[in-house]
């Protein structure tokens, strides 16, 4: 914890704020703060989790000076999230009087929809529906994929290439909801052996499937697509080298009907945001508000799809600079600013939490404001102050107004 850009940070606050204070910030008492919060018995600070809410009770209590004005009853704001992806026991395939079996045939995918459909089958190739100045590949155009299964390949005809034109199209949620607008039904995803030859079933991911595409999405096993594709001459692999060499769509409809249904359930925990007001007292101030945040939650024990570096390595992650450091600054700036003798202007302390999970506690403090939004005049957000060498690092200026200059 670096001593001089806490005390730059402290600075300008200050002078947004107020005029003196006398609280001291002292080393002891962050290392005190990013020791408890990082420590092994919050276990990472997944939300939803009771560490989670041990994280947030303790940074409450830290805050809770007589000055205090809690938003809400006890200081915390509410809210669900996705913690989990589970399969329910409606799923089913089946094709003609073949029935399929489940994590050996096909699996649903994380951003599917629920829900049951029997239809006939197109073959969408990529799956792109791209018109652009450099690059143009309609895999829709002549298909009517209107209340239909559509098959689609997984990846893009230039695999290998990291600045491909395709990559921005090859997302499975940008070709699941071009399949939606196409007006398909379900979507039925394969891989060929250039993308993946092993074959595997991406597992239910929780970042993937936080908003589903809206309509059913089913990976299949390559030996149930190729005897489907047989009847026009085809394996997946030969119309991913089709596709590939080609560099051209080639759909085809298929003189089947699959009957599937996809039942995936969406786990969901409360967690919460922690906020905590201090009137300003200057009669032609107090009336603006300061926000000072910093995201209080971390990756728990890691894992697949959950953002950490090692994701197959299942073990507590401790989030001290991710982002204890930021809070024990954030809190240690709003007990100093707590004891000033004269706030001009009022000053938010709000610890979000689920920002790991796409920032979704600040969301839902947007969506479901404490105060009048419109009488916010800054907002500092701490992220990773933990490490700094001697250096105040500010980003986000080019957005901000009156950032630049300052």
């Amino acid at each position: 914890m670096q001593n001089r850009a806490i005390v730059l940070l402290l600075i300008f606050l200050t002078s947004v704020v107020l005029g003196r204070s006398k609280a001291d910030i002292t080393e002891k008492e962050l290392r005190d703060h990013v020791l408890f919060l990082a420590s092994d018995s919050l276990k990472g600070r997944k939300p939803g989790t009771p560490e989670d809410i041990m994280a947030a009770e303790y940074i409450r209590s830290q805050i809770a000076l007589p000055q205090v004005k809690f938003p809400t009853e006890n200081g915390l704001q509410y809210f669900e999230v996705l913690t989990a992806l589970e399969l329910g026991a409606e799923n089913a395939l089946s094709v003609s009087d073949s029935s399929y079996i489940l994590d050996k045939d096909y699996y649903p995918h994380s951003i599917s929809e629920n829900g049951y459909i029997d239809a006939e089958v197109v073959v969408a190739g990529y799956g792109f529906n791209i018109e652009s100045d450099s690059l143009t590949w309609r895999d829709y155009d002549g298909l009517n994929a209107a209340g239909k299964w559509v098959m689609i390949l997984r990846g893009d005809p230039e695999p290998d290439q990291l600045d491909s034109p395709f990559a921005r199209y090859a997302d499975l949620r940008t070709k699941a909801l071009v399949a939606k607008d196409a007006g398909a039904a379900g979507v039925l995803l394969v891989s060929g052996k250039i993308f993946d030859e092993k074959d595997d079933f991406a597992e239910l991911l929780i970042n993937e499937g936080h908003i589903s595409a809206g309509l059913p999405v089913i990976q299949l096993k390559k030996t149930v697509a190729d005897r489907l594709l047989a009847v026009h001459g085809l394996s997946v692999d030969s119309l991913e080298i089709l596709l590939n060499e080609s560099r051209s769509p080639h759909s085809l409809r298929l003189n089947e009907r699959i009957k599937g249904s996809v039942d995936i359930l969406r786990i969901k925990s409360r967690t919460q945001n922690v906020a905590a007001l201090l009137p300003g007292d200057d009669p032609s101030l107090a009336d603006e508000i300061v926000v000072l945040g910093a995201h209080y939650d971390h990756l728990g024990f890691g894992g697949p799809g959950s953002g950490s570096r090692r994701p197959d390595t299942s073990a507590i992650h401790n989030g001290a600079d991710d982002n204890a450091s930021g809070v024990a600054v954030a809190m240690e700036i709003f007990e100093k600013l707590a004891t000033a003798k004269k706030r001009h202007r009022s000053l938010l302390f709000i610890a979000f939490g689920a920002e790991e999970m796409g920032s979704l506690g600040a969301k839902y403090f947007i969506q479901n404001p404490l105060i009048d939004l419109k009488k916010i005049v800054f907002m500092c957000n701490l992220d990773m102050v933990g490490r700094l060498d001697s250096i105040l690092t500010l980003y986000g200026t080019g957005t901000a107004v009156g950032m630049e200059p300052l």
